[in-house]
Order: structure tokens, then C-alpha cells, then sequence
């Protein structure tokens, strides 16, 4: 018995020990899967490995035809440059809308420009003059940008001392897009460096047209070295790779460009045009060149041309020359340009309210494929200049539904013996008009009469409060100028008769001419009656 308990008490001895080496061993095979064996070094730990033929680029320069991206400039709109830079014939502060961030927003371009620098831009242009006397090396580039904020290089364009480049940017008629033009130097390692002009129109289309103003801007090489250029397109609102634009440029000696080069936009005008006066000498050298002239308009006079007015002629024989386009502007705001367009038929009319330099004069190739250097005379002959309306006399009101008194007139509180008007009502405002001089208006000078109530004003209601009628001046300095229905009265004053008492307002009649100078008289308005 004893025997049998000694064996069975080894026998489970056994199954221990086996028991315990399993564990051992298993615990030993999962340490094997997670370290290795110290005479083999660990194999490093990377992200996916790109293939050998395909090296990573350097994360601080892009391959040539690559873009670098950059946030929209935070700009207030309203202050807006028309273009960088500064121009002998126009000081930029005279410009509507300028201000005094150009040289910050330069800079922040530039930073972006810097932090992305290029590869080598291998697009080569070396400059050469096409057959004949005058002629300039010409390209286009059409293109897209699929993502807001991008900057598109193209280049290098090579100047020699005193050669000119020209840019244009034909832009997209999107008006969620605004692309902006640029041309800076480069760097000798083929990189883009310093940023020397931009052009910075913002994008304006309406249904009359369609085609918003190219983007322009020119640099003349004035050193005596030959040096590297290229162009830059910045999509600095909105992008779209089915929104395609065309860049144009040229590369001509001197010589061959106008003096009052660079002119390639409105705010560095060739010179200022006045009405009924012309430019000569001015000269298109290349498809890429376009002249702007600012336009010498008095605010507040009345201008009326038509499209015979606009002459662009050759210079030694007078003759039309049909081979240039000439387009006049109006700058509308946050440098926008607008297309001025005829009143009716070919005639055009318009009153300058905001500057002097609000309008502007483009010439340009009418046929960028089929060109010639040619100098031309540009003029703005037998165009009709009105005088503002500065001196106005009110002569006489009128109504048919004259109340109780002499000749509509009654007196009540407030303004004592006065004008009175009855609710719905036709008013006639009767006078003369002259100018600053003295002189009596020129028929057609632009006027206009303001029906004023200020009682409605205070009760938010614009429509019955204000009634503006626009018309012009007739014979001899006269105005007769009528409001076909007057608005109903409050009734914030009472006055009693020996019949009735009297609810009515107070209003004001004005009138002015564009400078909004002009005169003012109160009057009576008179409500119900009871």
C-alpha cells in the first residue's frame, strides 16, 4: 500500500514539473515574437518609403511649373490701391481709393514669394527684335489655377539695359474670382526674388460687358546689366481650373516705347487728357502695350461726346487708324472699372460725382495677332463740357390743391407765414440755375429736387420721408422741375382754423446741382383736416 502511494505521489511530481515547463516555454516563444535577438540590430521604424526613382523633393523649393500657396491678403476693400508704385504724371493719393498700405502689402506677397522660393524657372525667353525697324519679342500663355491663394511664376524673361517688359492678364469673367499680376526679379540661382510691380484691378463684369479690365503692368530695366524677370499670377480670390485666363507680355528695346512708359494701368497714366484737347507722340510698340490716359473731368459738370468725338489718328496724315481700341472707364470703387456706356445710340453723357481722376481713357491694340509698332494722336474733339449747377434761386412753388390763404400761403406754428402743400398732391419747384462764374446754366446741366419730411425719417420709413426727382436745366438758366405725388403727412403739428384744425408736417424742399450745392426752402404739409 505504501509502495502504491509513493508511486502515484511521483507520478503527479512529474506532471507538475511537465506542467511548468509548458508555461516556461510558451512564455519564452512570446518574448521571441516582440525581441529580437540582440546580434541582429532592430530595423528602424519609417513611414512608407517612397520608390528610388521617385526622390522626395526638398520641402523648401518646388519643382519649375509648381505653385506655391498662399492665404488671401487681408485688404479692406474700400482701400484698395488701383496699382503699386508711384508715377510722375499722377501722384497716387490723388487716385480714387488709394491709400497708404501699398508698400505693407508688397511686403506680405514678397514674405510668401520668399518662403516658398522656386526651382530653377526653366522657361527661358531671351529677348530679340522680330524682322523690320521696330518689333518686340510677343507671347501668350493660357492657363488655370485650381487653388485659391496660388502664385503661378512664369519666366525668366532676360532685359538687357534700358529694355521693357509688358504684361497683361486677360482675366477670367467670374466675378467670385480676383487674379492680380505681378513682375519681380530673379534670383541668379534661378529662384524668384524681389517683388517690382503689381497690378491689382478687382474683378467687375455687368450684363453690357462681359469682359472685366486686364490686369497691366510694365518694368523697364534701367540698370547697365542684363537681368532676369519673370511673371507672377496670383489667385488672390476664388480659383477654377475650367476658369482659363491668358497671359500677354513683350520684351522691346529702348527706343521703340513711349516716354511716358510705364503706363501699362490707370493709376500711372501716359498723361492727363482734358476735353476737346489731344496727345500726340504717344506710340504702341508691341501687341502686349496699352496706353491709359486720366481724363481732366470737373466734378459736378456735365460731359456729352459721341464715338466720333474719340479720334486715335496717325500723326503725320491724320488718318484713322482703326487698328487701335479705345475704351473710356469709370473708376467705381474699390478699384473696380467700369465700362462708361452710351446714354443713347453713340452718344455718351456723363457728370463726374467722386474725383477728378474717376474716369480714364484706354488705348490698345484692337488685334493682338495682327500688330505693328506705330506712334498715333489720340484727341476728344467737339465734346460738350456743362458747367456745374452752383448758384440756384427758387422762384416759385405750385400745387392744385392750394389750402386757405394768398397764393397757397398760410400762417401757422412753427414756421409762421409759409407754403403750404396738400397731402397727395403734385409739386412744381420753379427757378434759375448758374454756374460758379456767375453764368447761367447751359440747357441740360443736371439738377435735381429733394422732398424732405424729417418726421418720417424719425419713424424709419425712407419712402415716405425722402422723394428724389432728377432733371436737367432748360432755356436760360431755368428749372421746372415737378414731384408728381407728394407723400401723406404725419400730422405732427395741428393748427386751428376758424372752420377746421389743421394736422401737418414740416418739410424741406432742395435743390442742387451734382456737387449737391444748391438751396433749400421749408414748406407745409398739410394732412387731415377736422
Amino acid at each position: 500500500m505504501k509502495k502504491v502511494v509513493k508511486l502515484i505521489s511521483l507520478v503527479l511530481v512529474v506532471l507538475l514539473c511537465l506542467s511548468l515547463a509548458s508555461v516556461a516555454l510558451a512564455e519564452g516563444a512570446e518574448v521571441a515574437e516582440t525581441t529580437p535577438d540582440a546580434s541582429e540590430p532592430a530595423p528602424e521604424i519609417t513611414e512608407a518609403a517612397p520608390d528610388a526613382s521617385e526622390p522626395v523633393p526638398d520641402e523648401s523649393e518646388l519643382p519649375a511649373g509648381e505653385t506655391v500657396t498662399i492665404p488671401i491678403l487681408d485688404v479692406d476693400p474700400g482701400q484698395e490701391e488701383l496699382v503699386v508704385g508711384e508715377t510722375e504724371e499722377m501722384d497716387i493719393s490723388e487716385l480714387p481709393g488709394a491709400s497708404s498700405d501699398v508698400d505693407e502689402r508688397i511686403s506680405e506677397v514678397q514674405s510668401k514669394v520668399d518662403q516658398g522660393a522656386y526651382e530653377e524657372l526653366d522657361q527661358v525667353l531671351n529677348p530679340y527684335l522680330r524682322s523690320g525697324t521696330y518689333g518686340a519679342y510677343y507671347d501668350t500663355i493660357t492657363d488655370s489655377i485650381s487653388t485659391e491663394g496660388t502664385i503661378q511664376p512664369y519666366g525668366v524673361m532676360k532685359l538687357g539695359p534700358n529694355q521693357i517688359l509688358q504684361a497683361g492678364l486677360e482675366c477670367p469673367s467670374n466675378n467670385l474670382l480676383d487674379y492680380d499680376l505681378y513682375i519681380a526679379e530673379v534670383n541668379p540661382d534661378n529662384t524668384v526674388g524681389t517683388i517690382l510691380t503689381v497690378s491689382q484691378m478687382a474683378t467687375y463684369t455687368d450684363d453690357t460687358t462681359p469682359q472685366t479690365v486686364d490686369e497691366g503692368t510694365d518694368y523697364i530695366n534701367t540698370s547697365s546689366e542684363t537681368k532676369s524677370y519673370c511673371i507672377l499670377v496670383h489667385a488672390k480670390k476664388g480659383s477654377g481650373s475650367l476658369d482659363r485666363y491668358t497671359v500677354y507680355f513683350s520684351i522691346d528695346a529702348s527706343g521703340n516705347y513711349n516716354q511716358g512708359e510705364e503706363d501699362q494701368n490707370p493709376a500711372s497714366p501716359a498723361g492727363t487728357l482734358k476735353y476737346g484737347n489731344s496727345a500726340s507722340g504717344v506710340i504702341l510698340n508691341s501687341p502686349a502695350d496699352v496706353d491709359w490716359f486720366a481724363l481732366d473731368a470737373t466734378v459736378g459738370n456735365a460731359y456729352e461726346y459721341a464715338d466720333a468725338n474719340i479720334k486715335v489718328v496717325d500723326p503725320t496724315t491724320n488718318a484713322t487708324l482703326s487698328s487701335d481700341k479705345v475704351t473710356v472707364y469709370q473708376h467705381i470703387g474699390s478699384n473696380r472699372m467700369k465700362v462708361v456706356q452710351p446714354t443713347s445710340g453713340s452718344t455718351y453723357r456723363f457728370t463726374p460725382d467722386t474725383s477728378k481722376a474717376a474716369y480714364y481713357v484706354q488705348v490698345k491694340p484692337a488685334n493682338r495677332s495682327n500688330f505693328d509698332w506705330h506712334r498715333y494722336k489720340i484727341s476728344f474733339d467737339l465734346v460738350t463740357a456743362k458747367a456745374a449747377a452752383t448758384s440756384i434761386t427758387i422762384t416759385a412753388l405750385s400745387t392744385p390743391k392750394d389750402p386757405t390763404g394768398a397764393n397757397g400761403f398760410v400762417t401757422w406754428p412753427t414756421l409762421g407765414y409759409a407754403y403750404c402743400i396738400d397731402t397727395s398732391s403734385w409739386l412744381t419747384v420753379e427757378g434759375t440755375a448758374k454756374d460758379a462764374f456767375g453764368n447761367l446754366c447751359q440747357s441740360g446741366t443736371p439738377i435735381k429736387m429733394t422732398f424732405y419730411n424729417q418726421t418720417w425719417i424719425d419713424k424709419a420709413n425712407e419712402n415716405l420721408g425722402r422723394r428724389v426727382v432728377e432733371d436737367s436745366v432748360g432755356a436760360n438758366g431755368g428749372f421746372n422741375i415737378t414731384l408728381d405725388e407728394c407723400p401723406p403727412a404725419f400730422g405732427a403739428y395741428s393748427a386751428s382754423g376758424s372752420v377746421y384744425r389743421h394736422t401737418y408736417d414740416i418739410v424741406t424742399i432742395s435743390v442742387t446741382g451734382a456737387t449737391d450745392v444748391g438751396v433749400s426752402q421749408q414748406a407745409y404739409l398739410r394732412g387731415i383736416s377736422v
